[in-house]
């Protein structure tokens, strides 16, 4: 993982300090989300689907309980402030 996307992802465990359990968990699961996005490390074909799975997820379109929207609404987070500093996501899109 860069840097600079470690960087981001401690500020948001930073921010999960003091929210109750729900959210925290909320937290947890698009920390993941984003560590699997910027690894670094796609020679091994289980990262690259990883990956690829990850890409999947913050692109999907539909709010349906553990989905990328979904999880931005219960957090009151604007799901496009996160995808918008994700390069890795208009890529996927434009070779879909």
């Amino acid at each position: 993982m860069t840097e600079r996307a470690t960087f981001r992802i401690k500020d948001w465990e930073d921010e999960a300090i003091g929210i109750d359990p729900e959210k925290k968990l909320l937290v947890a699961i698009l920390i993941r989300a984003l560590a699997d996005l910027v690894t670094e490390d796609t020679r091994d074909k289980s990262r690259q689907h990883i990956r690829r799975e990850a890409l999947a997820w913050f692109s999907s379109t539909v709010r349906v309980p553990w989905s990328f929207l979904w999880l931005c609404d219960a957090l009151e987070v604007d799901p496009e402030m996160i995808t918008r500093r994700l390069p890795e996501r208009r890529s996927f899109l434009a070779a879909a």
